[in-house]
This record gives C-alpha cells, sequence and structure tokens, in this order.
C-alpha cells in the first residue's frame, strides 16, 4: 500500500465503525466510560464452531501475562456470541492507524520496531502452544498513543477447518500461510509467513531495505519446510544482511580511500624502471580435516551443555583449525583479488576503470568471506574479522612493493 492508497482508504472509512475482516469496531458508552466493542459480523455469530474456537481462545490468552496481549470478553446471546469487549484503552487498527498518521512510516525505527514486536508476540503465544497465524494489518490492533502492535484473536485456536479459516481470514487470505488457509495444522512457519507478509506491505509503504527481498521472498514460499523455521529467525536473517551490508559499504570506502591515495601517489612520483612482480601466496595443501568429533547426546531446546576440561580444549582446538583453513584459503584468494587491483598497470590506466575495479574486487571479498567462512565452520561475524586483518596485510604489503619498484 502506498501513500496515495492510505490516503483513499482514509477517505472511504466507514461513519459507523472501523471495519475489519472480524466485523466493526466501534467505541461505546457504558456506565459512563467509553468501551472498545468489536461487533462480529454474521457469518461468525452464526457458526458453533467458532463460538467453540473463540472461548478455548479467550481462556488461553488470559495466561499470557505481555502488556502486548489484548485480553476480551465474550458477548454472548441465545443465538451464540455477537461481540467481544476490548477494554477501555484507545484503540485501532495497525491499517486505520498508518492511514491517519502515514508519516510515521517513515519514521527511523517504525518498521523495525512494529515487526520486532510481532515477533516477539509470536514466541510469547509459541511458548503457550499457540500461533498468531495471521498479521494483517487490519487485523492487527494499535494503541492511537504509540501505534505498538497488540496480539487479539491466535489464529492456531480455529486451524484445522478450512470453512472457519475462510469465515475468518477470507478478506484477507493471502496474508496466511496457504497449508492453514487449506485446513492444516499451523507450525511457526506459519507465523513466519504471517510475519513476511506484514514486513512487505510495510516496505511497500516505504523503501524496502537493499537485500530484505530475497530473505522475505523465501519467507513466503508456499512450501513451509524452505521458509525461515521461526519469525525470530526471519528477523535474525534480516538484521544479518543489514549488518553485512554495512560491512561490505565500509570495506568498499577503505579501498576507495586507498586506491585514491595510492593514485596521488603514483601520479606525483617521477617513473622510472617498470617493475611488475607480484610474489603469490604458496600453494600449500589444505590443513588436515579434524579428525576428533564431540558427541552430545539426548540434546534437547533448552538444555544446558557443560564441557569437561578436555572438551573445552578439544573444541578450542578445533576452533583453531578451522580459522587456520579460512586464513590459510582466503590468504591465497585475496592475494590473487587484490593483486588484479594494486599493480603498475590497472593504477597507471583509466582512474574510473581503476575505483570500479576497486568496488568489484570489495564484492568479491565479501562474498568469498562468507563462503569461506561457512566452508570452515566459523561464524561471519569471526570471518569478517579475520578477512579484515589479512586485506590490510596483503594491502600494505602490495602498496609497499609499488614504492619500492617506483624508486627502483
Amino acid at each position: 500500500m502506498n501513500y496515495e492508497q492510505i490516503v483513499e482508504a482514509r477517505q472511504n472509512a466507514d461513519p459507523r465503525g472501523l471495519h475489519t475482516p472480524l466485523g466493526s469496531l466501534v467505541r461505546r458508552k457504558t456506565d459512563a466510560a467509553w468501551q472498545n466493542e468489536l461487533q462480529l459480523n454474521a457469518q461468525l455469530k452464526d457458526s458453533v464452531p467458532f463460538a467453540c474456537a473463540l472461548q478455548h481462545d479467550m481462556e488461553q490468552s488470559r495466561l499470557l501475562h505481555s502488556r502486548q496481549q489484548l485480553t476480551f470478553a465474550i458477548e454472548s446471546d441465545d443465538a451464540g456470541p455477537y461481540a467481544l469487549q476490548l477494554g477501555k484503552m484507545a484503540l485501532t487498527t495497525l491499517e486505520h492507524y498508518l492511514s491517519e498518521h502515514p508519516a510515521e512510516l517513515a519514521r527511523k525505527g517504525y518498521i523495525d520496531g512494529v515487526l520486532a514486536d510481532m515477533a516477539q508476540l509470536s514466541a510469547e503465544a509459541a511458548a503457550h502452544d499457540m500461533l498468531l497465524v495471521c498479521m494483517h494489518p487490519a487485523l492487527v490492533m494499535v494503541r492511537q498513543t504509540d501505534g505498538r502492535p497488540l496480539s487479539l484473536l491466535h489464529g492456531s485456536c480455529y486451524a484445522g477447518n478450512a470453512q472457519l479459516m475462510t469465515a475468518l481470514y477470507g478478506e484477507v487470505s493471502d496474508s496466511v500461510a496457504p497449508e492453514v488457509m487449506n485446513g492444516e495444522t499451523p507450525t511457526a512457519a506459519a507465523d513466519t509467513y504471517a510475519l513476511a507478509w506484514l514486513a512487505q506491505w510495510l516496505y511497500g509503504s516505504a523503501a524496502m531495505p537493499i537485500g530484505a527481498k530475497g530473505i522475505l521472498a523465501r519467507a513466503l514460499s508456499t512450501e513451509p519446510r524452505r521458509r525461515q523455521p521461526t519469525p525470530q529467525a526471519l528477523m535474525k536473517a534480516l538484521a544479518e544482511r543489514r549488518s553485512t551490508l554495512r560491512s561490505l559499504m565500509a570495506m568498499t570506502a577503505a579501498l576507495m580511500i586507498a586506491a585514491a591515495a595510492v593514485w596521488v601517489y603514483v601520479e606525483m612520483v617521477p617513473e622510472t624502471t617498470v617493475v611488475e612482480f607480484v610474489k603469490p601466496v604458496e600453494n600449500d595443501p589444505m590443513a588436515a580435516t579434524l579428525e576428533d568429533t564431540i558427541i552430545i547426546e539426548d540434546l534437547k531446546p533448552g538444555d544446558t551443555v557443560r564441557l569437561s576440561p578436555r572438551e573445552q580444549k578439544m573444541l578450542q582446538q578445533y576452533s583453531d583449525k578451522a580459522e587456520a583453513i579460512f586464513r590459510k584459503r582466503f590468504s591465497k584468494e585475496a592475494d590473487r583479488i587484490l593483486s588484479n587491483i594494486y599493480n603498475r598497470s590497472s593504477m597507471t590506466g583509466d582512474r574510473e576503470k581503476f575505483v570500479a575495479g576497486s568496488v568489484a574486487g570489495a564484492s568479491e571479498l565479501d562474498e568469498l568471506e562468507k563462503r569461506l567462512a561457512e566452508e570452515a565452520g566459523i561464524t561471519d561475524v569471526r570471518g569478517q574479522k579475520l578477512a579484515s586483518e589479512i586485506i590490510d596485510q596483503l594491502t600494505k604489503q602490495k602498496l609497499e612493493k609499488l614504492k619500492e619498484s617506483k624508486q627502483d
């Protein structure tokens, strides 16, 4: 939804109440106080399975103690439930809130904050064997005072019945994982899908961060096994991608500064005899693979692993070997890449081609670091640190050789 669509939705708002896929959200004055009431639509009021699932959802929701969890009371008559009482705080939907405050989308950290809150709500619900299933902005409630999202219904309480899921989410079925709409039992991957859909909707109203598109495309896969397993894993992937891009930009900037400095030096020093020689890294065989393995049996989520001094020593040895393998392989490839940048031929040629080659080299080094770190079994953060040390060392060596060859 872009800015024009948000304004149009605001102009077409229903004066009798705020429309949601569940019914109309209205404010009613009772006992000298204003109350929020969600008046259910006729399709839900006449559904016996919905009435039973709604009662279960209400009971389970009261077990959650998060400030972001809305508790509700069911208003019923002889025909069944007809409304939900949502308390006194000023409530609206996320969709309506953004139509009233479109500038919020441009506020730094707002979108990330909404997604982080929804991921946290999903985790708290999962701890009580519940899932949100749907995070469509027309169903996500927010406080009008600060726009913070609140959890209302938990879609997993209604799952397993395709007809009931259609009655609940038929208007917004594209925001619910396909397997859930087909009546299958939802898993945490269903909440991953729902969060990714919300992220795509929010970023559709603003600028999507570089690299987020591919991550969200995976999370929106029609096959649950291809998605990130949980909303928290999705948020981690987005954060890591953002961190990687910052590292690449910093590396590119450093290479361009170094390139500019060397360019100035080469241009100012008179040229004598050109000697082009770059000593390659020796092609030693790769370090031996790890032979010893620590096996931990019957490990369950949440268990604490305590290693003996001997096992800790073995793990340290594994880590040292893994880093040694990474250093040797990265040094060899980085030497090749940097040799294409810092040599007499490229540095005395066209300046724009030299800068372009520096940027391309930085990108190639970044991809190389990721691949070799994964193959060596070390973390991307540790790999970046080792790669920076190696690049700095090789760059200094090549600049010194260029100076020596210039003087000769």
